[in-house]
C-alpha cells in the first residue's frame, strides 16, 4: 500500500489527506495544535455551537469575544 504524510491539519491539508486516502494511500496527518482545522472551528456558547473561520478571527480580537457581545 502507498503512503502519504501530510504537515499540519488545516482545511487545505485535511482534504488533501482525504483525497489521498480516497486514491488507496495509507495516510497520517501531523499537527502540533491541540485540535484540526487551523482558523475554522466550531465553538460552544452555552447551549449553542458557533462555527468560525479567519474572516471573525482577522476582525475581531478574538470570535469567542465577538460572539458573547
Amino acid at each position: 500500500m502507498k503512503e502519504a504524510i501530510v504537515i499540519k491539519g488545516v482545511i487545505t491539508e485535511l482534504s488533501a489527506a482525504w483525497k489521498l486516502s480516497e486514491n488507496g494511500y495509507r495516510t497520517s496527518v501531523i499537527e502540533s495544535e491541540k485540535s484540526f482545522g487551523g482558523l475554522a472551528k466550531t465553538i460552544k456558547i452555552g447551549n449553542y455551537f458557533f462555527d468560525i473561520d479567519q474572516m471573525i478571527k482577522i476582525r475581531f480580537n478574538t470570535a469567542d469575544t465577538n460572539i458573547k457581545q
